[in-house]
């Protein structure tokens, strides 16, 4: 427990260290393929997407579950100055003979962030995105856990939703009245839904509680061309399991 107290606390003071532009990448969401009742699993990783502008960012998540069949998730990530994603889920997991388990999750996710550079990346005559962007999705989970004598897991993860995002235009237009030159400045909000995808692939690896991790994501949005993203993203953290009377 030391020891994970400690990995924890290193990953939040580097994140601090980051400040960054924001755009949408894909959530580095921990993939449990829980097996038993009453088992909780956390993870805390830093994920960073390999493109320009882009910075690292602090995830953590933790998954609970609750009888035979169900489970919830909390999940959270920043990059510490911009950006801040939540996202809450409930579901089922299926264990399949020894090592195989599927998993479906339904959930909702919010994701906002302060005004800052990354939005210099959009056309000036293009509307800005304002507010905070909601997200509810469908995921499903599969994969085989325990093999290698338990030091390994390996999985696939995909997840689809809409994301729903307000934006404001700004317009403005120039009279003349009296002698006298004025500008008129006009704000129009709408609401813009775009479906996501996002399939990620991991692997974590190390001792039967106590793991590394690595995962790569991806994300594609569907009738969202104004909107900047980075696609992929690449994070490695360490996960722990929970075992609490069954």
């Amino acid at each position: 427990m030391k020891k994970i107290a400690f990995f924890l606390s290193m990953v939040f003071a580097l994140s601090a260290l980051f400040s960054s532009c924001t755009v949408y990448h894909p959530q580095s969401v921990d993939i449990p393929l829980i097996r038993h009742q009453n088992d909780l699993q956390v993870e805390g990783a830093i994920s960073i997407s390999p493109y320009p502008y882009s910075s690292p960012t602090l995830n953590a998540t933790a998954t609970y579950s609750f009888n035979k069949w169900g489970a919830v998730q909390a999940h959270i990530n920043t990059d510490g100055y911009t950006e801040l994603y939540l996202q809450t889920a409930f579901g089922s997991y299926l264990p399949i003979k020894q090592h195989y388990v599927i998993e479906g999750y339904a959930g909702y996710g919010l994701w906002g962030s302060r005004k800052s550079e990354a939005y210099e990346l959009w056309d000036s005559n293009e509307p800005e995105p304002s507010g905070i962007y909601h997200c509810p999705f469908l995921q499903f989970n599969t994969g085989w856990v325990g093999l290698a004598k338990e030091h390994i897991d390996v999985g696939f993860g995909l997840k689809t939703g809409c994301l729903i995002s307000k934006y404001r235009e700004i317009s403005s237009s120039s009279y003349t009245l009296e002698g006298n030159i004025y500008q008129s400045i006009e704000f129009n909000d709408f609401i813009n839904y775009a479906p996501l995808i996002e399939p990620q692939v991991f692997i974590r690896f190390g001792g039967k509680k106590l793991k590394g991790s690595l995962r790569v994501s991806y994300c594609t949005f569907l009738g969202m061309e104004n909107f900047v993203y980075f696609p992929a993203n690449i994070s490695i953290g360490i996960s722990y399991k929970f075992e609490f009377k069954r």
